[in-house]
């Protein structure tokens, strides 16, 4: 990679987004390559840069968390320009599916390298997703994350799931898998391109990221005593060995519902509204350093 545009929410991981910026300015100095760096200002400002970006620079890399490389995707998508991850984010999880060292200089020796991967991406509705989309308890544990602004990373996931506890009951859907009925009420749905979400919730432990494929796991209502019994299994990838839990496999889904769901996608909080809604899988849409 000679040029590579480096586009960083700063208020990502409650400020981390920011804070890395001044030590990455000066790898990347030393490092000869030709660079540009802009921070966002605005919601969408992401996309709009990249889309500024494809076929003036060889990579477009994103600083930030699952949501900041979500509006980058909408950008790079079915283009030959790249993306390019320095996690900076609560979550983190895509990255989890790839395999990116650890330490600031070691990623960015990565993307100089410039090795290059085609996978697939989602979609909600006909939005890209990279990671995961849920609905039920996780999508209302991430909305309590994403409330609570004085800790950050696992822990703030594992204190908005005990905050959840008690108060969340489980949620009707009429849900399909490739046309095939699979369930009608559960306590979570998880639908999977990569294998965790929540920054290490490994309910779609199989996934792969270029199998043409997305994991579906619909875990089944439970109570909380089960709940807290079986919580270790969904960060081993273990979750089906509860006993509530099953994981599927499908090329799209469509879930029907009568009514107003939580919802989130690549751990950004959003609301499923009444009516049918279809997920899917884009094979080999997005390359990847």
């Amino acid at each position: 990679m000679k040029s590579i545009m480096f586009i960083a929410n700063p208020v990502a991981g409650l400020g981390k987004g920011r804070r890395i910026l001044p030590r990455l300015r000066r790898i990347l100095e030393d490092a000869g390559l030709c660079w540009e760096l802009e921070e966002t200002t605005a919601p969408n400002e992401a996309a709009s840069l990249a889309r500024e970006s494809v076929g003036r620079f060889d990579a477009v890399v994103g600083i930030g968390g699952d949501g900041t490389l979500n509006e980058i995707l909408q950008a790079l998508a079915h283009t030959e320009t790249p993306l390019g991850i320095i996690p900076a984010g609560s979550g983190n999880d895509y990255v989890r599916s790839l395999d990116y060292p650890r330490g600031l200089p070691a990623v960015v020796d990565r993307i100089a390298g410039g090795k290059v991967r085609t996978v697939d991406v989602g979609y909600l509705n006909g939005r890209y997703f990279l990671n995961v989309m849920g609905i039920g308890f996780d999508a209302v544990v991430n909305q309590k994350r994403n409330s609570t602004r004085w800790i950050r990373g696992f822990p703030a996931y594992i204190l908005a799931l005990f905050r959840t506890l008690g108060t969340y009951t489980s949620v009707r859907v009429d849900l399909h898998l490739d046309g095939k009925p699979s369930a009608t009420e559960a306590f979570l749905v998880s639908i999977g391109n990569g294998t965790t979400c929540g920054g290490g919730f490994r309910l779609t432990p199989h996934a792969r990221l270029d199998d043409g494929l997305l994991d579906v796991c619909i875990l089944r209502p439970v109570r909380v005593p089960a709940l807290l019994w079986h919580l270790p299994k969904a960060f081993t990838g273990t979750i089906e060995k509860s006993g509530y839990a099953s994981l599927k496999r499908a090329t799209e889904v469509r879930l029907t519902t009568t009514q107003r769901l939580p919802a989130h996608v690549d751990g950004e909080p959003q609301t499923l509204e009444e009516g049918t809604h279809r997920i899917g899988i884009v094979p080999s849409a997005l390359k990847v350093v």
